[in-house]
């Protein structure tokens, strides 16, 4: 049977159409993405000429998309940043809230950067992990921001919501014993020092803390510098320069008791330093045991009998110790060697000790 001409051409209307009616579900999302993607990018004035009136268009239109589509987390950050343009902040909240709970990374992340704005530092640091930062990265730009800014306080309170939430990592305990100690609170610096060395596997993180202590001892704050170092002698207990400098560091502030405690730690982790043996001598001679003082110093004789710097400051400490004798001929034996004399020290050592003991 032939159909006729207007028949046909209604048969062919008919199966064009089906096409077009199967696939507008699909077709109509898309489409009005589009539009509300052109009417937010006007109402935020992304194309150089904000236009306000349209934000309320591409909320109309992202809502109408987001009743279509099941997974609509990022169209929820759209529909947000349109409100807070709009400076609806409940409603851009709520709206990015709910993008982040369908999973958008980027409403999360959005929802970091606006909680950070209005200082709460600990949704920040929730929705900055929700947007997959790794790590401390995406705080630490929000801290270096406010110090730039000079809000000391507000990057403090950040920090400490920081490691608040993440508490086994070192890099931001690092950071914020930076800080304290700027803001002139020591302790708590020393507090974050330690919590940092305790989270740090690095088997060079000691030298962190060593040059921070060294820095202060270097400018006579010899109290920090013990801080410091007694923090890293506890975390890092066979760390041999901590206990050296701290010798030093004791013996400075006039604590020679202590300086003795640390440095014969050190002499248990380097016997054969020489220099430690001397600072030993120097804590032995100043809590008054003198027997003990002269066994190290005769430990550095043998030690280092060509060290004519070290024997020196030893001809110091026999004056502590009033062996007068050993002092003025360790004296005159340094002379001869700096008068480019040719001397045999550690035989002319064991001589002046043999002789003084008589």
């Amino acid at each position: 049977m032939r159909l006729s001409g207007r028949l046909r051409w209604q048969c062919y209307l008919l199966v064009g159409l089906i096409p077009a009616m199967l696939l507008w579900p699909t077709l109509m999302p898309v489409l009005a993405l589009n539009r509300a993607a052109v009417q937010l990018t006007k109402g935020l004035g992304l194309d150089g000429h904000p236009e306000p009136s349209h934000l309320n268009r591409a909320i109309t239109e992202l809502s109408l998309v987001q009743e279509e589509r099941k997974s609509a987390g990022e169209i929820s950050r759209l529909i947000g940043l349109a409100y807070l343009a709009q400076s609806e902040t409940s409603a851009g909240l709520q709206h990015l809230e709910t993008g982040s709970g369908l999973g958008s990374e980027l409403a999360a992340y959005t929802l970091a950067t606006e909680y950070g704005k209005r200082n709460e530092w600990g949704r920040m640091v929730t929705y900055f992990d929700r947007a997959g930062c790794q790590g401390y990265g995406c705080t630490a730009r929000v801290v270096d921001g406010l110090l730039d800014s000079n809000r000391q306080t507000d990057a403090l309170s950040a920090l400490k919501a920081y490691v608040q939430a993440h508490p086994a990592e070192a890099r931001p305990y690092y950071r914020l014993s930076t800080l304290l100690a700027s803001l002139g609170d020591k302790a708590g610096s020393i507090a974050a020092l330690a919590e940092a060395l305790r989270n740090d596997h690095d088997v060079g993180a000691p030298e962190y803390a060593y040059h921070a202590a060294w820095l202060r001892y270097q400018e006579q704050d010899y109290r920090e510098a013990a801080l410091i170092l007694a923090t890293l002698c506890q975390t890092a207990p066979d760390y041999f320069p901590a206990w050296y400098l701290a010798g030093q560091t004791y013996l400075a502030l006039d604590e020679p008791q202590e300086a003795e405690r640390v440095l014969l730690r050190a002499a248990e982790l380097n016997p054969e330093h020489a220099w430690t043996r001397y600072y030993l001598a120097r804590a032995y001679a100043a809590v008054g045991k003198p027997e003990e003082a002269g066994a190290e110093l005769r430990q550095i004789s043998q030690l280092a009998p060509d060290r004519v710097d070290l024997l020196d400051k030893v001809a110091g400490i026999y004056d502590l110790l009033d062996d007068t004798c050993q002092a003025t001929r360790i004296r005159a034996l340094v002379s001869q060697v700096r008068a480019a004399q040719e001397v045999d020290l550690r035989t002319a050592l064991a001589a002046i000790a043999s002789e003084c003991a008589r």
